[in-house]
């Protein structure tokens, strides 16, 4: 008779059958995580059919449930702990091995480099929770099932774990891009500017502005120049804008021959933009710029963006001409 406390089916994990091993994924919960995780990353992903932020969080949220169950599948072959001590193990290294792709530039490069391109998003760790829940769901021992499905369904969980969705690829070119950035008030806006376009024919200039004081805010720009290496370039007129409390977008065309600036080696520059508000106050803002190439190829998806995301350009326009 054995002493100390009962003996129970996860108390000695060298006592479970052989048969058994590998049965926890043939049940419904990691099957469906694994035809969630296989359908997100090889088919949904790209295609248009779900918005981008869901199908970007589908994926970590089953495959946080699925890992560790094949995790926990795997050690179980090799170790004769508690099943309650290996269900949790496993979860943990889950959570530590993602917490670290999604936080830590370093391990994140490593793993990239070895597994497929990760990105470094910290707001991925609201999928953290699913490790507790595979825990919790592991505890219970899986009904007996036949080697061939044992085989397929670890194989097949093997594959999708390990494989990553195929990158979106697309060419990048130079840019140019403003060196200081960040919003700042001026006259009765408070304005943002950064460089939203940038080709062969030149750059377009975008400010976001709102209103940051009671009464009437109208905001024009009277001039902008781009001095690059001694050369000036000026750019075409805009429409004045009336601000509100809302954000709202003034677009500066810079047109000229960007490539051949590019190709004599001029790589830094100065924009000077003199606006005007409620047709009085004159205020100039002047940033140095850069032309920058970062790489030949730049991946939509599994790296972060160069430039903050921002809000679609609306509101005035070029009075005349085409910007670049």
């Amino acid at each position: 008779m054995l002493r100390g406390r009962p003996v129970t089916p996860g108390t000695l994990g060298a006592t479970r059958p052989l048969h058994s091993i590998g049965g926890e994924l043939c049940r419904p919960a990691p099957l469906a995580a694994l035809a969630v995780l296989a359908l997100n990353d090889h088919v949904l992903k790209g295609a248009g059919l779900l918005p981008g932020a869901l199908t970007g969080k589908l994926s970590d949220f089953a495959g946080l449930f699925l890992f560790p169950v094949l995790l926990f599948v795997l050690l179980r072959v090799c170790t004769s702990s508690s099943r309650q001590r290996l269900a949790w193990a496993s979860a943990g290294l889950t959570a530590l091995g993602f917490a670290g792709v999604k936080l830590h530039p370093e391990t994140n490069a490593l793993v990239s480099a070895t597994w497929g391109p990760m990105l470094l998003d910290p707001t991925d760790l609201v999928a953290l929770p699913m490790v507790a829940l595979a825990a919790c769901w592991l505890r219970r021992e899986p009904p007996a099932a036949s080697r061939p499905a044992r085989l397929l369904a670890l194989m097949a969980t093997s594959l999708a774990c390990g494989a990553t969705s195929r990158p979106q690829v697309h060419r990048a070119y130079p840019e140019w891009r403003l060196e200081t950035l960040g919003a700042r008030q001026l006259g009765c806006s408070r304005i943002e500017p950064w460089i939203s376009k940038s080709g062969k024919e030149g750059f377009g200039l975008s400010i976001m502005a709102r209103k940051a004081q009671a009464g009437d805010c109208r905001v024009e720009v009277v001039s902008a120049e781009a001095q690059i290496d001694g050369a000036r370039f000026a750019a075409e007129r805009t429409a004045p804008l009336e601000l509100g409390h809302d954000d709202r977008f003034l677009y500066v065309p810079f047109v000229f021959d960007n490539q051949a600036q590019w190709n004599a080696g001029k790589r830094t520059g100065t924009l000077t933009v003199t606006l005007r508000f409620n047709g009085q106050i004159t205020e100039t803002l002047r940033v140095s710029m850069r032309h920058v190439f970062d790489a030949p190829h730049r991946h939509e998806s599994g790296r972060a963006p160069i430039e903050p995301a921002r809000p679609p350009l609306v509101m005035a326009e070029p009075d005349a001409g085409g910007g670049p």
